[in-house]
């Protein structure tokens, strides 16, 4: 007779297509932003306010509402295993660099990013953590596009600096 005995880890019978109401969220966030990333980089080039491209306006403006919309999905969703905690981290990290106000800030938060990268991998390498990590890698390369973007861009804190007074003294009012 034969002795039954496992030869298999514990991990190799892992379902592949199992996923968490996180984990789906952050999917569908994934898309928003690329979207959205897609939809401003359109606007890059022409004048944001002249009529012909009020179409793509009101597109990049929608694609955004989606984002925020995908942001509060994820923000929602909880935590039920350790592969949707950098997911999680992620997700709030894209939720500060889009809702700063000071450039500052967002440079910050970008920065994040590269300096804390442990914090947006997931540790295993079974076929969830796996996964996880290509989504991770993913939404990373579109928080780079994003911080690339004329919208984020726009003027460097070195250039705000020359805007203040200097000493302490008031600049005149315009006439």
């Amino acid at each position: 007779m034969a002795n039954d005995m496992p030869n298999m880890p514990l991990h190799a019978a892992e379902v592949a297509g199992f996923t968490t109401p996180l984990a789906s969220c952050f999917s569908a966030l994934l898309t928003a932003l690329a979207n959205f990333v897609s939809a401003e980089s359109d606007l890059s080039d022409v004048d944001y306010w002249d009529p012909a491209f009020s179409c793509w306006r009101h597109d990049a403006e929608s694609a955004q509402d989606k984002v925020v919309d995908a942001l509060r999905s994820v923000h929602d969703a909880g935590v039920k295993r350790p592969e949707d905690v950098p997911m999680r981290r992620l997700a709030l990290l894209l939720d500060g660099m889009m809702g700063s106000d000071d450039r500052r800030d967002f440079d910050r938060l970008h920065r994040l990013t590269s300096s804390n990268a442990a914090l947006f991998r997931c540790a295993g390498s079974s076929t969830t953590a796996r996964r996880a990590d290509n989504m991770l890698v993913a939404g990373l390369a579109l928080v780079d596009e994003l911080a690339g973007l004329d919208l984020y861009r726009g003027s460097s804190p070195e250039d705000d600096r020359a805007d203040r007074s200097r000493g302490g003294e008031l600049l005149p009012a315009p006439t």
